[in-house]
Formats: C-alpha cells, sequence, structure tokens
C-alpha cells in the first residue's frame, strides 16, 4: 500500500478536473453518468462497508460482496449476502486506506459534495495483507462477481505500490496481471517515489568507470543507528554483475570493510554475513565488529522470467549504539559492454559519497514494478485544488508522482488524474481506534451515526479516480473491452501542459474519452420484443443500424438539444446513417422496427 501525504480537508475540488462535470451533457435522457450497472472493484486493506458513503438508495449497502484474506486461515472470509456484509465491521482498524480509495472510485454520499466519481456503481470489496497472491486473487473475485451477474467488464484498482523488480512488465505478478486484464480495466497507482532522487541508478561498464558505489540510509527519514532495506540489481542480460558489499564509516568519511562477492560463475548463488546471535548462517567477525547487531543476505539467479541476472541484497544492521556511525553500501562492476539498474526499497534512499566511483542516482525510474506490464492503467497523480498547501503546487502535476521510460520506450503513467489534495471517507473503526490523535476530519451524522471524510494525497487516490472514469465510459457503452477503454484513454488524453516527465501519457479526459466510448457503439434500450435493432459506429461519422431481417420503421437523429437532424423510413432491415455533413458534436441516433426501439450515439469530430 502506498502511504498517503495528509493535508486539512478544505473544499473538494477533484470532479471539476478532467473534465468531468462535462460528461452529464453527454446522456440522452437528460440524467447523470453514475456507474450504474457496472462493477466497480478494489484489492487493498483498510475497508469499512458499513460507510454512508457506500449505501444505495434506501440505505441499502452497495458493496455486493466481500472477501477478506486478512484473517491466517487457509481460506478467506467471504460475505455474500446483505446481512453479512452489513454484520463485517473492518479488516484492519489500525488502516483507512480501502475506504479512502473506495470512495473516490464509488462513495455515493451526496450530502457534503465529496462523492465518488461512479457513485451508483456496485462494489466488491476484497481486502488482505497486501501479499501478491492475495492481491491477484481479489481481482479474480471481483471479475467473477461482474460474469456472475451479466455485467459489463469490471474495473478493479489497485493502489500497492513496489519498488523494486525488473521494472518491464516480465515478473510473475505482472504476467498474471496481463491474463486479468483481458477481462477487467486494471488501473494501478503510479507510486509515490518521484521526488526521490535516491531510488534508482544505472550501471555502464565504461573504461573511464567501470565500477561505481552507492551507499544506503533510511527514507524519508535518517536514523543514526539502524537501516534495514533491499538493493536490487537487474542486468540487462544474463551476464552477471558483481555487487560487493561494503561499510562505509561517516565519521572517518572511510570506506573502512569491503566484503567478498558472490562467485556466480562458479554456481555460488548466495553470501551472508551475519553478527552473534542473529540466526542467519555463519558469525563474520569483520561485520561483527562494525555493527552490533543484524545481517546482510546476498542472492542473485538468472532469472528465468527474462533471462536476466539479478542479484539482491537484503539488510538490517544496528550500530554499535552512539558509538559508530556505518553505513552499508554496494559497489556494482561488470564486464565490458554490460550494463543494468539498481533499486533501492521503499525504506531507503542511496547516498553518494561524491567521489570518482559515485554512481548516478535519479528518480528517473521510480516507476511502479507493479505497473510495468502491458494491458493495465499506470495512474499518475496531478494536484486538483488551488489552495494546497505543503510542497503541493496547485494545478501542476504532483512532484511524488513517480515516473519512467522503460527498457522497451513505454512511456509511464499511461496518464494523470487528481490524486493530490482528494477528500474521501475513511473507515469509522479507524477513527475510533485513534481517537483525539485523528486531526482535519470533516463529519456527517446519519441515522444515528457518525461518517467520516479526509483529505489525502498520492497515486493511491489518483488511480480510483480513472478507475470511477471507466466505470461511467462502460455505463455508457456496456460493450467496451479492457483494450477500448485504454486505448481510448490514450486517444484521447490531455496533452502534457509542460515537460515535466511526471505527466506521461498527459491528463486523463473523462468527457472527451466518454464521447468516444458512445461513438464506438451502440447502447440498446428495448421497448418491448426481442428483435431490437443495433446500432453499430461504421467510421468517423457513420452509424449502420441492423434489425436483422425486421423491417426499420424509422430511423432518426437528433442533436443534444434535442433538435432532428435528420428522418428517414427505410423500409429495409439495415440502414446507413451519414453525419460526415454534420457539425462536430454528439448526436442521439434512434431506431424501431415494430415492436422494438434503440438508442444509440455517435461522436463527429
Amino acid at each position: 500500500m502506498e502511504s498517503g501525504i495528509c493535508a486539512t480537508p478544505t473544499m473538494d475540488l477533484a470532479r471539476g478536473f478532467c473534465r468531468l462535470p462535462e460528461v452529464d451533457a453527454l446522456h440522452p435522457d437528460g440524467g447523470s453518468f453514475s456507474g450504474k450497472g457496472v462493477v466497480a472493484g478494489f484489492t487493498d486493506l483498510g475497508f469499512d462497508p458499513g460507510h454512508v458513503a457506500f449505501a444505495g438508495s434506501g440505505g441499502s449497502s452497495r458493496v455486493r460482496r466481500l472477501v477478506d484474506y486478512s484473517v491466517g486461515s487457509r481460506e478467506p472470509v467471504r460475505l455474500l449476502s446483505a446481512g453479512e456484509i452489513a454484520a463485517w465491521d473492518t479488516d484492519d482498524s489500525a488502516n483507512w486506506h480501502a475506504t479512502h480509495v473506495a470512495g473516490i472510485m464509488a462513495g455515493g454520499y451526496m450530502g457534503n459534495g465529496f462523492q465518488g466519481v461512479a457513485h451508483a456503481a456496485d462494489i466488491v470489496a476484497t481486502t488482505s495483507g497486501l501479499h501478491e497472491a492475495h492481491l491477484l486473487a481479489g481481482m479474480e473475485e471481483v471479475i467473477d462477481y461482474a460474469v456472475g451477474v451479466d455485467a459489463p467488464v469490471p474495473v478493479v484498482n489497485m493502489s500497492i505500490s513496489s519498488s523494486l523488480g525488473p521494472h518491464d512488465g516480465t515478473s510473475l505478478f505482472n504476467q498474471y496481471l496481463r491474463r486479468l486484464a483481458e477481462d477487467a480495466v486494471v488501473c494501478v497507482s503510479a507510486g509515490n517515489d518521484g521526488s526521490k532522487w535516491g531510488g534508482f541508478f544505472p550501471y555502464e561498464h565504461t573504461p573511464e568507470k567501470p565500477r561505481v558505489q552507492a551507499f544506503c540510509r533510511e527514507y524519508p527519514t535518517y536514523s543514526p543507528h539502524r537501516v534495514s532495506g533491499v538493493v536490487d540489481l537487474w542486468s540487462a542480460d544474463a551476464r552477471p554483475l558483481s555487487l560487493r558489499v561494503l561499510v562505509y564509516d561517516s565519521d572517518t568519511r572511510e570506506v573502512v570493510a569491503s566484503f567478498p562477492t558472490v562467485d556466480f560463475a562458479a554456481g555460488v548463488t548466495s553470501m551472508q554475513l551475519t553478527t552473534p546471535g542473529y540466526g542467519y548462517g555463519d558469525v563474520d567477525a569483520d561485520f561483527s565488529r562494525l555493527f552490533g547487531a543484524g545481517y546482510v543476505m546476498v542472492s542473485c539467479e538468472v532469472n528465468p522470467d527474462n533471462g536476466r541476472y539479478n542479484a539482491t541484497m537484503a539488510f538490517d544492521v544496528t550500530n554499535h549504539g552512539d558509538f559508530t556511525n556505518h553505513w552499508i553500501g554496494v559497489e556494482v562492476e561488470g564486464e565490458p559492454g554490460s550494463h543494468g539498474e539498481v533499486y533501492a526499497s521503499s525504506g531507503i534512499n542511496f547516498m553518494l559519497l561524491g567521489n570518482e566511483l559515485s554512481a548516478e542516482c535519479s528518480n528517473r525510474r521510480s516507476i511502479n514494478d507493479l505497473a510495468c506490464g502491458p494491458g493495465v492503467a499506470a495512474v499518475g497523480s496531478l494536484t486538483s485544488r488551488s489552495d494546497a498547501g505543503g510542497t503541493m503546487l496547485p494545478l501542476t502535476v504532483s512532484d511524488f508522482s513517480s515516473f519512467g521510460t522503460l527498457g522497451d520506450g513505454r512511456v509511464l503513467p499511461s496518464f494523470c488524474a487528481p490524486g493530490g489534495g482528494v477528500v474521501s471517507s475513511v473507515s469509522g473503526p479507524w477513527v475510533r481506534d485513534c481517537g483525539e490523535d485523528v486531526s482535519g476530519l470533516v463529519s456527517a451524522s446519519e441515522g444515528g451515526r457518525e461518517y467520516y471524510w479526509m483529505e489525502s494525497s498520492g497515486t493511491s487516490m489518483s488511480s480510483p479516480f480513472a478507475a470511477g472514469v471507466f466505470a461511467l465510459w462502460l455505463e455508457a457503452n456496456p460493450h467496451l473491452e479492457p483494450s477500448d477503454i485504454l486505448e481510448i484513454a490514450s486517444r484521447t488524453a490531455s496533452p502534457p501542459p509542460d515537460g515535466n516527465a511526471r505527466w506521461g501519457g498527459g491528463v486523463l479526459d473523462a468527457y472527451a474519452g466518454l464521447k468516444e466510448a458512445l461513438a464506438m457503439g451502440s447502447v440498446a434500450a428495448p421497448a418491448g420484443g426481442n428483435c431490437t435493432p443495433d446500432i453499430v459506429a461504421a467510421g468517423a461519422a457513420c452509424v449502420e443500424v441492423r434489425a436483422y431481417g425486421m423491417e426499420l420503421e424509422w430511423v432518426a437523429v437528433y442533436d443534444m438539444a434535442g433538435r432532428c437532424v435528420s428522418a428517414v423510413h427505410p423500409e429495409a432491415s439495415e440502414w446507413m446513417v451519414d453525419l460526415s455533413g454534420c457539425a462536430p458534436g454528439v448526436y442521439v441516433v434512434k431506431a424501431a422496427t415494430a415492436t422494438a426501439t434503440a438508442v444509440g450515439r455517435i461522436a463527429v469530430r
């Protein structure tokens, strides 16, 4: 889970971005798009299903299925009935994240202006301790429910991030996620490491610099005594890159120890350094002299999923009281022509000594590894409020939003959506457990219970916003496939307003995308019988009407003001409507046989 950057709630502005308020102007009946009939699911932790944000008409819950994997048993808790879900308190009273995410995507409380995007969508909630198998199983639950109720393809949000991994979409998790994305529109947060300048460094062997060094400190705050984390090294191919463990003394400003590397060519795949009583391998005397407690474990392989050499260094070390200040570090070296990438886990930052061996650290590959696979939407964050405080700059891409250009040339994030300063629901059990330690809440009383909302920032917030927008598109055109949604989002995204690489593919445009969704198919509304005509897009400004053997009695076209643009009586079972001579805009196409009527829409550009 990504931690949010908390601020004080003021006024909600997120719905005003990405042209979301304009979407309802496209509704042919003067109503609003709300995600009704679409399944919106998530996999997260800290969910309060009893929050009023998830109530439907008459006060009944819109949470249709709740599955929790966090109880430690082999079988998850699976709640399928309204009574079971109503009796459920929360999966984790120490967390609020899932409640906030779900409120952005599908919150429906209208009493304070903090409603979500797809506020009438059906919700499938899956919660866990965020282990990879449970995340994927949770997504399958969302898909299974949507198939079971014959709904359009569902949207699934995953506001979970990992800075470790190959960042090329080849991990087992990414491969499985790609398969799930064939049956659901999957939104993944881009990550919150965009302002972490020491989370990554590249390696390239050159005669001038055959090896590089970097040292590890805690992030975002430093501890002078203890540090733990993981360093993840990936070669560009199967050629090994050596990873040597170093120790730096910040008082004397010297590298005081260098330990042997793993001899992978000789068949060695791991090594351990430990202090007495730690329980990992043999105690190393030199290592124990430098640290009071801890371990370093190095393991390596040629990864079977991508053929790339991978070495990881996991460590947890504590200095000797107040008398030493030693840093764990790495030295990377390869043969001529070799190159690779080195990533730091979320809790550490690479530090440089400023000498000729220092690596060139940056944030330019900060993108979430879980978002690097094809077929998913990697969602970055823009700041959506003009009065945001702290370090957030209003109306710009969020400085924390992760980004990167992958080895195959893909630029991520796919696009950005509101994630900076978003107000949404939070878990009641979490508020009760925290008591007076919680500040900056907005509350409302309904039915004798108090409910709460809070502002937070992160790509954890922008990803469910995008998922909610996609639910609106699926309501407008339930025949769309996941690939259609991603193609529309990419094609209609507003260009980046400046050269900041964090924008990725630009800004999600809910309005332009919904027009495209309408143009790509039909939304049929039977008036009786089973022989409803199909209205199918047949080009940039044409639609084809088919009645499958029935005679079309009339076909009419209206603009969004309700004015009739054309009307014909085809006396045929098929008819082509050509609007190439019409002004740009969205038009409603109606067609009728003797027993049924259909309504479709087309966007003329």
